[in-house]
């Protein structure tokens, strides 16, 4: 749901939330309703639509917040489905660890003429390529979470270019063009409000948690549950910082975060 600058682009799928669960005052429980919406590619004439490995990232990511919005059992709609600020984008963020994963990718894909799987070559080229730009991009994520703070925090009157062109400067390796007002394109200045710093503050739990399923196994069904009753299931219940205790036996650390930027992590290996 981004390109490499972290600007949200028109081709947006995005999870969407009917009807949050609770429960009723006769002690039943009304179960959620939610979607995805996503501008997916339009088939050519006489041949099927095909999902690039973006597009099933973007999936994915939106698929995190589906299942956070389905599984949570919390008593009332606001502490159900969600979770703070801090770590609402922690559940989509970690599911897409998975469409990097060789055994997953060999489950999930699908030569459209042969049926036959991604070949292991070009996965592994695919794994090697992934932090290509991560150090770049992540200077994108502070420059906008730094942005969208002092656009709110600058009172009534702001100069939206002014603040954008310093911030890019002081930020980025790159200025900002001139003439141009890219935060027009910035949607998440909506709806987040001086919280987009949560994307990346989010991927620090969401690299932790997924190191349970890389240690225990990526579809280890006593994984799975542990993550559904502890995270999933309260949701906004406790801190997010109890929840993923829970999950994992220990505190929280940023350790696997801090580990993309050092080197290409290693795979988990396709089972033969």
């Amino acid at each position: 749901d981004r390109d490499v600058t972290g600007v949200q682009t028109c081709a947006l799928p995005i999870y969407w939330p009917l009807l949050p669960a609770r429960k009723l005052p006769d002690g039943s429980y009304r179960p959620p309703v939610t979607a995805i919406l996503g501008n997916w590619p339009r088939p050519a004439p006489g041949s099927p639509a095909l999902l690039s490995h973006q597009d099933v990232i973007t999936f994915f990511h939106e698929f995190g917040h589906n299942l956070a919005a389905l599984l949570g059992t919390a008593p009332y709609e606001t502490l159900s489905g969600g979770f703070r600020q801090d770590f609402v984008e922690a559940p989509s963020q970690m599911l897409e660890n998975f469409m990097w994963e060789p055994s997953i990718l060999k489950e999930i894909s699908s030569n459209v003429t042969s049926g036959a799987p991604l070949p292991d070559d070009l996965i592994a080229k695919m794994v090697a390529a992934r932090y290509v730009d991560e150090a770049y991009f992540t200077l994108g994520q502070i420059k906008l979470g730094m942005v969208d703070m002092a656009y709110h925090s600058s009172g009534p009157k702001v100069d939206t270019t002014a603040v954008w062109a310093q911030i890019s400067s002081e930020y980025t390796p790159l200025a900002m063009v001139p003439g141009t007002h890219p935060q027009a394109a910035f949607g998440h200045l909506f709806g987040y409000d001086a919280g987009y710093y949560s994307y990346l503050w989010a991927l620090v739990y969401a690299q932790d948690m997924f190191t349970a399923f890389k240690n225990g196994g990526l579809e280890n069904p006593a994984v799975g549950l542990r993550y559904r009753e502890t995270i999933l299931e309260p949701a906004r219940t406790y801190e997010p910082d109890v929840e993923v205790r829970n999950f994992l036996g220990r505190p929280m650390n940023s350790d696997a975060f801090y580990k993309q930027f050092e080197t290409v992590p290693e795979a988990t290996p396709t089972p033969h």
